[in-house]
């Protein structure tokens, strides 16, 4: 009989309850990376309930580390971002110390793939508004980043503007936002 997971088990602790991230991520690791996703349930998406999760997260994180995962994933920039990037890397360091198994999160990700790809100065486009992209862009710029502006998506522009019909690689978005 063969491992299924011979290279190793990541532990993902997503935000919300939506599969559509957690299948694509699947579908980009390699044959013999096994997945244990476990969750929050974020649904409100504001800054109160992103500080509220981190008590959610820190659960997860244990019981991840308590199964044998190698790699522990906590996913979702925004709980992480809020509370800047400095707190996210004690974050991080303390679980790692904790539980002896490597950690990354989507904010580590973003900045260290900005860094790779060379990527010094960006305009960041997010469907958040200015209290949370302001910390957002503080977040990448303690990174290391010099971000030009966070805002709100394209599609509040386009909403603003009143465009109301279809625009390639919006499909229907724009219905969502009336």
């Amino acid at each position: 009989m063969s491992n299924a997971n011979w290279r190793g088990i990541v532990g993902v602790v997503k935000p919300t309850y939506k599969s559509g991230s957690l299948v694509d991520f699947i579908r980009l690791l390699p044959d013999g990376v096994g997945v244990v996703p476990l969750f929050i349930g974020a649904q409100e998406h504001t800054e109160d309930e992103y500080l509220r999760a981190m008590e959610i997260y820190h659960q997860r994180v244990a019981e991840l580390a308590r199964i044998g995962v190698d790699l522990i994933h906590p996913e979702g920039g925004p709980p992480f971002m809020v509370r800047g990037y400095a707190a996210e890397k004690d974050l991080v360091k303390g679980w790692e110390d904790q539980y002896g198994v490597p950690a990354v999160t989507t904010g580590m990700n973003h900045a260290e793939a900005l860094r790779a790809a060379g990527i010094n100065r960006f305009l960041g486009l997010t469907p958040y508004q200015d209290t949370l992209n302001e910390k957002f862009a503080a977040y990448f710029t303690d990174a290391g980043s010099d971000v030009a502006t966070m805002a709100a998506g394209v599609w509040s522009v386009l909403k603003h503007l009143r465009v109301r019909h279809p625009i390639k690689g919006f499909g229907r978005l724009l219905e969502q936002f009336p």
